[in-house]
């Protein structure tokens, strides 16, 4: 192998590409090379108008497949058409960068895009920025979501909360269309789930931070079928219209403060379940891994030494949205099970119960509203919860 082909943009198979952006993100001291390298080759695909997907490459990497003859059919002007934002995005906002994808019709213009691309991605990620912000997408629960900075890149975790609150609303939900609320909704990935596995549903969405706000628009857009002009969305925050998904479910999305006691009151006593993933961890455990810095730190610390003062007011709020027999499933962190369960019991939930995640960790709690006959430890948790909100607003 000649000199020039040490980057992986320049190798002239598929297999050579995945090996040579595996050993380049090995000497980073990344984990899991040779899964990223290959996402990172199938993005690159995509950007030159090549419909493809991680089996895609893992399949031309066994058959020796040359990048030329990948490349094949390569639509042009195809690039990103379903992936994220294009080179050169910041914040969700396309503006044309020195590495754009524009390799339009000529096939040596393609292969050139595509090495451009993947060694510009190799070397971002070899400084440790997310993979998700680099392909600028992360797939949860079935669907691709929009990603980048200044949101949270939603953990699989999650995704246990996501099909419990799924399965919960089939086994339960009354008559109508279902109402669900998403609180502290970042991307916009567990409320959106549930819509699109709940057809019919009307699916409130909460987040207080613009930044996040604007990227869980532009998920909301595209699920509704807006593709890729979902990346052009601009919003208002207050007034943004609702969006309806093909199964018939609504999203609505609010930006707000999700535990002020005002954010919704109008659906008080009427929600069928809550979902949330706050913020939650310990400001006594600051976050060291280096992807995981870049997440917002408003969306990583729950506001107190152990990490529940944040998720204390939502449990409050979220026990005033509910409808008597509504229910709440909240993730939280696993040091955090005991205190959860004395909040949802302390606000008037019912049937409390900590779950486990596939690795057997307590990771969320979910639990019922009883009646309004005060049923639960305190028949006047709303009221301290509002408390609680204005003493934590005014620290």
């Amino acid at each position: 192998m000649s000199a020039g082909a040490r980057r992986a943009g320049q190798a002239e198979s598929v297999h050579q590409a995945v090996a040579l952006a595996a050993a380049t993100l090995g000497a980073a001291g990344i984990d899991h090379t040779r899964n990223e390298a290959v996402a990172l080759v199938a993005e690159a695909f995509r950007r030159c108008g090549k419909d493809t997907e991680s089996s895609d490459v893992v399949r031309w990497d066994i058959l020796g497949t040359s990048v030329v003859g990948a490349l094949g059919n390569a639509t042009p002007g195809a690039a990103a058409a379903d992936g994220g934002p294009a080179d050169g995005e910041s914040h969700g906002t396309a503006v044309a960068g020195a590495d754009s994808v524009t390799p339009g019709g000529d096939p040596k213009a393609r292969r050139q895009a595509f090495g451009r691309w993947l060694d510009n991605a190799v070397a971002r990620r070899s400084q440790r920025e997310p993979l998700q912000h680099i392909v600028g997408h992360v797939d949860f629960y079935g669907a691709e979501y929009l990603v980048g900075s200044g949101v949270f890149v939603p953990r699989p975790e999650t995704e246990w909360v996501v099909a419990a609150a799924v399965d919960w609303l089939h086994a339960h939900r009354g008559g109508g269309r279902a109402i669900v609320v998403d609180l502290c909704a970042g991307s916009g990935v567990m409320g959106l789930s549930v819509a699109r596995h709940l057809p019919g549903a009307d699916v409130w969405q909460v987040e207080k931070d613009e930044r996040a706000y604007a990227w869980l628009r532009r998920n909301v857009v595209r699920l509704g079928g807006g593709g890729r002009a979902a990346r052009d969305v601009r919003v208002s925050g207050e007034g943004d219209a609702p969006v309806s998904l093909p199964n018939g479910s609504r999203v609505r999305t609010l930006l707000a403060d999700a535990a002020a006691p005002g954010t919704l009151a109008g659906l008080d006593g009427r929600v069928d379940a809550v979902v949330c993933n706050p913020p939650y961890l310990p400001e006594s455990r600051p976050v060291e891994q280096p992807e995981a810095l870049q997440d917002p730190a408003i969306a990583l610390y729950g506001g107190s030494a152990d990490g529940t003062a944040i998720p204390r007011l939502l449990v409050a709020r979220a026990s005033r949205l509910l409808r008597p027999g509504g229910a709440l499933l909240m993730e939280h962190d696993v040091t955090q099970a005991a205190a959860m369960r004395i909040a949802f019991e302390d606000a008037g939930l019912r049937d409390v119960s900590v779950k486990e995640d596939g690795m057997h960790r307590p990771r969320w709690t979910q639990g019922v509203r009883g009646n309004d006959n005060g049923t639960g430890r305190r028949s006047d948790a709303a009221i301290d919860g509002d408390r609680e909100w204005r003493s934590f607003e005014e620290r």
